[in-house]
């Protein structure tokens, strides 16, 4: 046999890659910030039973940081408001004397007239919708890193429970924020665990995968395989309720077609619902996290802080960490590692609840300058045309940490509570050229539809005309996809 095919070659190739590492600091920041005020609350008693080094303070100390964030939104953190969020400093030295340890207040300064309004609002045991879905992940043996990409994820489903993002561009978000280096194979196993939790069809990314993952949970049967041929290959001809069409494209029965139409009906499009904003234990009541009030012309907003703790890093363990580093004996010495590293988290967990009140601070006010005149009057009308890249771009943040800090957060105002997604709309030019918020043109959608004839009902080209007679001109297609946002039917589905 020839030598060449007996030889073997080994080479070395040296090569240089960049990786975006996990920082844990930052993650626990991203975590706390995409929390609302019941949620965090929830974590800092688990915090506090897990970490003695953290502590409640008595009241008497002064905040952990009396500089609060400017009125223009503005505070001492580098532009993009996270600072050295990778970067905490690890010296015992900071750690040896109980007056080196500042105290955390979470308590805003604000006036007095909002801050007695905002204490009589009450406080309910409810936990929100994202809360209820991460509960479930301790179900599931998740290693550390999938768990990371899972609560990326969770933070990532819309109102409705659905996942409208693509998973390279969640691959990116993750990698901008140095959150996890996850290719979308790796994310998309995570996600397939996830859609494993209840209520079915949560983290689905379109309505077709969504009515597959709940048929696939239903016993199985000759009727829910049909249904599964029909979501694949019919859902048209469900949405526009034609049996008939469907049977004779597939080649099946119509009775069964009717049977499977039936059982599909019957499932939920919009999973996330079921839950609702929030899930009471003892309540149902919704916690707001901000308070926002139109005072003297001027709009006002405050963070809300509920049952939320002061908290500070315990002086006696401060102290025994002084004469245990000061002693001789190695093993007092290795004690003394361990109460750094409980002393040092629990700092970076108050440094992290101070980062959440900076940038919640920074976007609400944010949002309050550009919707002012809805906010003084309660007017959807008034209501501004604004993007998440809006409240980006006006802070410094990006528009994935704004998402993170608007979704599952309310505002409580003087015309009721407002979800803060909600204020996020695109525009419609009206005949003037001005721009208004699409929630304007929902709302004439809707009441131009609860008052149309049940035996006439008004099809797109009319809801069109409807309205450019009040000066907002909308192409039919656009008024089409108006109406499937708001739930309603094509107008021979409403037809009596």
């Amino acid at each position: 046999m020839s030598s060449k095919y007996n030889s073997q070659t080994q080479s070395q190739v040296q090569s240089q890659t960049q990786m975006q590492t996990l920082s844990p600091q930052q993650l626990l920041e991203v975590q706390l910030l995409q929390l609302n005020v019941a949620g965090l609350e929830n974590r800092i008693q688990a915090e506090l039973l897990d970490n003695e080094a953290l502590e409640i303070s008595d009241g008497a100390e002064d905040r952990y940081d009396d500089t609060p964030a400017s009125e223009d939104g503005s505070d001492s953190d580098s532009p993009d408001g996270w600072g050295d969020i990778t970067e905490h400093d690890d010296h015992t030295a900071d750690y040896l004397s109980p007056d080196d340890i500042p105290d955390y207040s979470y308590d805003p300064s604000a006036p007095k007239s909002v801050s007695a309004q905002a204490a009589e609002i009450p406080i309910s045991d409810s936990i929100s919708f994202y809360d209820t879905i991460r509960e479930q992940l301790g179900e599931h043996d998740l290693t550390p890193r999938q768990r990371v990409i899972a609560e990326y994820i969770i933070g990532s489903l819309n109102d409705d429970g659905l996942l409208d993002k693509t998973l390279s561009a969640i691959s990116t978000e993750m990698a901008v924020q140095s959150v996890a280096d996850a290719d979308e194979s790796e994310i998309e196993e995570v996600l397939g665990i996830i859609q494993q939790f209840d209520p079915p069809g949560i983290g689905a990314r379109d309505l077709r995968e969504c009515l597959l993952i709940q048929l696939r949970r239903k016993s199985p049967s000759a009727i829910r395989d049909l249904a599964v041929r029909i979501v694949n290959d019919s859902l048209d001809d469900v949405r526009n309720k034609r049996p008939d069409r469907c049977a004779r494209r597939l080649g099946a029965d119509l009775d069964d077609v009717s049977a499977a139409f039936d059982l599909i009906m019957h499932l939920n499009p919009r999973p996330g619902n079921t839950l609702g904003e929030t899930e009471g234990r003892g309540s149902s009541a919704i916690i707001p996290d901000f308070f926002v009030q139109s005072y003297d012309g001027a709009v006002q907003t405050t963070l809300l802080t509920g049952g939320i703790p002061r908290l500070r890093v315990s002086p006696s363990f401060t102290q025994t960490l002084d004469a245990q580093i000061r002693g001789k004996d190695s093993d007092v010495r290795n004690a003394a590692q361990f109460i750094r590293r409980q002393i040092d988290g629990a700092q970076g967990f108050i440094n992290a609840i101070q980062q959440r009140e900076r940038t919640l601070t920074r976007i609400i006010r944010a949002i309050a300058r550009r919707q002012e005149e809805y906010f003084a009057t309660g007017d959807e009308s008034r209501l501004r045309p604004m993007i998440l890249k809006d409240i980006a771009d006006d802070t410094g943040f990006d528009i994935s940490t704004v998402s993170r800090a608007v979704s599952g957060k309310y505002a409580d105002t003087e015309f009721g509570l407002v979800s803060l997604k909600s204020l996020f709309t695109d525009g419609v030019a009206s005949a003037d050229g001005s721009l208004v918020s699409v929630r304007e043109i929902h709302r004439i959608l809707r009441e131009a539809v609860s008052s149309e004839k049940s035996s006439d009902p008004l099809t797109d080209g009319q809801l069109a005309d409807i309205l450019a007679a009040q000066g907002y001109v909308v192409a039919r297609r656009t008024v089409a996809k108006y109406r499937e946002q708001l739930g309603i039917p094509v107008s021979r589905l409403r037809r009596k």
